[in-house]
């Protein structure tokens, strides 16, 4: 059998195809479990890097405009790197530091390029969505087959019981639907972006389809009591309907928005979630007791900056969980199950923007403006500015109610969309 020499170019395809593969691998596995996550990105980084070496790409840095919201990722890294001369816990700060590592790894693929694997962008985008169309197909299944053919669940509160469960034991429901939300809008800038001839769906059936699994998410998050994914499932449907019939059909495209303003309205006063955060319902206290927790815990976390004078330097980066902790043991120092309970469950500020000034000051605050001004700034001019601006306030609304940043999924799927964005300028551009 003739052998095959092996050259520098056969070795340096390989290790393109390897990355692309893992890149590919990651992508799907961002609406799993964090376990599997972990592992897929730290393979994606380190097949990068000897792909990169291999092709001569670290001899040759480039610094492009459109990446410069990802360069100044690292500035968040160096804030905490600087935070650690204060930091108490450093325990926790090096499970954020690794946790947060894609923030250098980023901006370094930013500036020493990725191979001509990536060039086409669409198979990532397609990991993306076919992998949180699984993911949610797996979360409805999963639990429905417990509850039919076990005694898992009890009758009483069952959805409770099912959001537990997938948050104990697979993915919070609050991210599985942010991620199958920006995976819906992802599929429609793909199909969008198609061409005709190309497309394997007409605009009818794709419109069905992709409406059904859309109705799909919406139920879903009613039934797991997932508020804001709610509401924003709503909110591009009824824009996204909105924006098709309005060239056409003027009048129906009026109705459209009535009809998606009444459905919000609708959503917000008879779900049950949302009674804690109806005006009659809401007592603006300035502790934890508020009636919502979220806004209670929002409170403190302004308390906390006042009372610490640190709104210019932060707590440290591993000292937030702590400082909380001491906050809610002031606040139920008599209360011992609550006090277990919050002491549990509430570890961070649910606001990523407060969480940031909290662990770094003001500056990672003013950074994290600028991560979020710059793409739609950078973007504006093109023909689907529509679709940037959906995504992002996707990641906008999750940030005023949550903290991502925290969160080793939550973060890839960040560094994702941000590169999404820098590149949206490359490749089709569908209307």
């Amino acid at each position: 059998m003739k052998s095959v020499p092996l050259t520098r170019e056969a070795v340096c395809r390989f290790l393109a195809v390897f990355n692309k593969l893992m890149g590919l691998l990651a992508l799907f596995a961002l609406s799993f479990p964090s376990r599997y996550i972990n592992v897929l990105l730290s393979g994606w980084a380190i097949s990068w890097l000897f792909d990169a070496a291999a092709a001569g790409r670290l001899a040759r840095p480039r610094f492009q405009a459109k990446y410069l919201a990802i360069y100044s990722l690292l500035v968040i890294y160096l804030l905490m790197a600087v935070s650690l001369a204060y930091t108490e816990n450093l325990a926790y700060a090096g499970r954020l530091f690794e946790r947060r590592l894609a923030f250098v790894i980023l901006p370094l693929v930013a500036m020493f390029g990725l191979s001509a694997e990536y060039d086409d962008k669409t198979p990532y985008i397609k990991a993306f969505i076919a992998g949180n169309v699984v993911s949610l197909l797996v979360s409805i299944a999963w639990p429905l087959g417990l509850a039919l053919f076990t005694d898992t669940f009890q009758p009483a509160d069952l959805t409770g019981q099912v959001r537990l469960f997938l948050q104990d034991g697979y993915v919070r429901p609050t991210e599985l639907g942010l991620f199958a939300i920006a995976g819906w809008l992802l599929g429609v800038y793909l199909y969008r972006g198609t061409p005709a001839a190309a497309k394997r769906l007409g605009p009818v059936w794709f419109q069905l389809v992709w409406g059904i699994y859309l109705l799909l998410i919406f139920g879903w998050m009613w039934l797991l009591g997932s508020r804001l994914n709610m509401l924003t499932a709503l909110f591009m449907a009824a824009f996204l309907l909105f924006r098709d019939l309005w060239g056409r059909h003027r009048w129906c495209a009026v109705g459209a928005a009535l009809l998606g303003v009444v459905l919000l309205g609708a959503v917000y006063h008879q779900h049950p979630r949302f009674k804690l955060v109806q005006p009659d319902s809401i007592h603006f206290t300035s502790d934890f007791r508020s009636q919502d927790p979220r806004m209670g815990i929002w409170y403190g976390a302004v308390q906390i900056l006042n009372e610490d004078h640190c709104w210019l330097t932060g707590l440290g980066v591993g000292d937030v969980r702590d400082r909380l902790v001491e906050k809610y043991q002031q606040v139920f120092a008599n209360e011992q199950r609550i006090l277990a309970r919050v002491t549990r469950e509430k570890r961070h500020v649910h606001n990523n923007f407060l969480e940031m000034t909290l662990e770094m000051g003001l500056p990672a605050l003013l950074v994290l403006v600028f991560l979020l001004v710059w793409p739609l700034g950078r973007c504006h001019s093109h023909p689907s500015y529509w679709l940037v601006l959906l995504l992002w306030l996707c990641v906008l609304m999750r940030m005023m109610v949550d903290a991502p940043f925290v969160n080793l999924r939550e973060i890839a799927g960040f560094c994702f969309l941000w590169l999404f964005f820098a590149d949206f300028d490359a490749g089709r551009k569908p209307a």
